[in-house]
């Protein structure tokens, strides 16, 4: 019996090696940053003393291997961030959900680096993303950006559900992001109920390439899974779900609410909503975006201020549709592809040259 157990403790732990090896190398396991919360700021990111870059693999093959690399204040970027003073360039701050925060796409084909170089470095790009975060979400980042890097323009993507997936009154509790809820007249900014941590336990098992490609790549959960924000955005091949033809009342003071504490809390910068749209509509060869009543809600709240601009993604991924024939997600069917970030980057670029945000680089 005790030669029993001891083969097959050897047999485990030789087991245990071949799979480590195969799982780094032949069917290579995900390697994905460390989640993060300041019990400061309550705001969610990455720890960069973890892991601060990597190759994310996705499904059971470990195929399309993505780049990323955790920087300096704990965001998927190529670039340090540095405190206000450090140069004299504009800042753009790009705020948004999954699609921002990218782990999908290379590092080197990110909307802020494509933004970066179209400025021909006369700008500094920052980007803050977490995966399905909503509109008071980037409202109270915004006060964690402008305390830290204070930049001048502060450019929203918002996509579907980000005025709805704001509210406590939708009866989602999100665990790890803010919300509001009505009060009265106006509203009250609700922090995550949860304060995230990242245990000593769960950073001892996710070194392990069989842990990781069991509970990344195969999807196979037990106990308390890393927390992240569910990504209710992100809907396949970019399709949204029916919504109604126009903004509830209740959107439509959330919308004015949320939109006049980022113009309140960030006087004299310049605000550019870049709103997407149903891109399965282009490729059935609609000429319509369908209804969108949060866009709606937001472009009636922006209303009193010359400083809150918008850039429209339907007829920009329209006419780059009907002039290459090319979709704009990437293998999963929903986020934008490095083709699809590039279309992005380029249009918001002509936007900010436009507004005169950002020198023009010819």
């Amino acid at each position: 019996m005790v030669k029993f157990v001891a083969r097959l403790a050897v047999f485990l732990v030789v087991l245990a090696v071949v799979a480590e090896v195969f799982f780094r190398t032949i069917v290579p396991a995900t390697v994905l940053p460390a989640n993060y919360m300041s019990a400061h700021d309550l705001i969610f990111r990455f720890d960069p003393t973890y892991v601060a870059s990597g190759v994310a693999t996705h499904g059971r093959f470990g195929l399309h291997p993505t780049t990323w690399h955790i920087n300096n204040a704990g965001w998927n970027s190529p670039f340090d961030y540095t405190p206000p003073g450090a140069d004299d360039k504009p800042r753009i701050a790009i705020l948004g959900d999954s699609y921002i925060q990218a782990i999908s796409v290379d590092l080197d084909q990110h909307v802020d680096v494509d933004l970066h170089a179209l400025t021909g470095d006369k700008a500094d790009v920052y980007a803050f993303g977490g995966s399905g975060w909503y509109l008071e979400q980037y409202v109270v980042l915004s006060r964690y950006i402008a305390r830290r890097f204070a930049p001048d323009t502060y450019v929203i993507f918002i996509d579907w559900h980000d005025i709805v997936d704001s509210l406590r009154e939708n009866g989602v509790k999100t665990s790890f992001a803010w919300q509001i809820t009505a009060d009265g007249s106006g509203f009250r900014e609700l922090p995550p109920p949860a304060h995230y941590v990242f245990g000593k336990k769960s950073r001892l098992l996710r070194r392990s390439a069989i842990v990781r490609y069991v509970r990344e790549n195969l999807g196979i959960t037990w106990g308390r899974k890393n927390a992240t924000v569910a990504d209710v955005n992100l809907n396949p091949g970019g399709q949204a779900p029916p919504e109604p033809a126009t903004p509830s009342p209740l959107e439509r003071r959330a919308a004015r609410w949320m939109v006049a504490r980022l113009v309140t809390d960030h006087p004299g910068r310049q605000f550019v909503f870049v709103v997407d749209c149903d891109r399965t509509r282009i490729y059935a060869g609609n000429a319509s975006p369908g209804p969108r009543p949060e866009f709606l809600a937001l472009q009636e709240a922006a209303q009193p201020y010359a400083n809150v601009h918008f850039l429209d993604l339907w007829p920009v991924f329209r006419h780059a549709y009907l002039t290459n024939h090319r979709r704009f997600e990437g293998f999963d069917g929903g986020h934008w592809s490095a083709y699809g970030d590039s279309v992005v980057a380029h249009a918001l670029y002509a936007q900010l040259v436009q507004l005169r945000l950002v020198p023009s680089s010819g």
